[in-house]
């Protein structure tokens, strides 16, 4: 009796590393100017006024240019009203700011697991409620919800410094006003 071959019958695509699973597609690009949806919505908090470069120095000891488009594919779904930037340092630190504003923008507050692949920590005092996990601090307040990612090759950085982020966009996103007209 010959034995049958059947490794090939069990070959699947399987991503190389966890994070490269795709919780929900990528949105469709325009075909116009090559962007996702998600850099192109008009009004809301804009990230790269909720921390700024002097902050970076600032908390995480790190210089970086300034704010530039956000190039990776974000795990949200296209109904998903988001601006984003990216900070990059010349020593390979990356720092990604998300917002969003209105009843839809909560689901930011889960960016953190599905990145990550592990529960959260509550942190008390700032919005309406924030969680922080490894190299990733997320919150929600009256006027939006907001997501800072600081990914390094060294790894992510300590607590402290995600939530001193957190607690300087938290109060810079409490100073705007929204552009949307409000409703009584």
């Amino acid at each position: 009796m010959i034995p049958a071959d059947d490794s090939a019958q069990h070959l699947t695509d399987v991503p190389p590393r966890r994070g490269d699973v795709k919780v929900f597609p990528a949105p469709p690009r325009s075909s116009s100017s090559g962007t996702s949806p998600f850099r192109l919505i008009e009004g809301g908090p804009r990230p790269a006024d909720l921390i700024t470069p002097e902050d970076l120095k600032r908390v995480l000891g790190i210089d970086v240019g300034p704010p530039a488009a956000f190039d990776a594919d974000l795990p949200a779904p296209s109904w998903l009203s988001v601006r984003s930037c990216s900070y990059r340092s010349g020593d390979g630190v990356r720092v990604d700011i998300h917002t969003a504003e209105g009843m839809h923008s909560r689901y930011l507050m889960v960016l953190g697991h599905i990145v990550t692949r592990v529960q959260g920590r509550p942190i008390q005092g700032i919005g309406r409620g924030a969680m922080l996990y490894p190299g990733l601090v997320a919150a929600r307040t009256g006027r939006g919800t907001f997501v800072i990612s600081v990914s390094a090759l060294t790894g992510p950085p300590p607590s402290d410094p995600l939530i001193d982020l957190a607690r300087t966009a938290a109060a810079r996103l409490a100073e705007t006003r929204s552009t949307r007209p409000r409703t009584v």
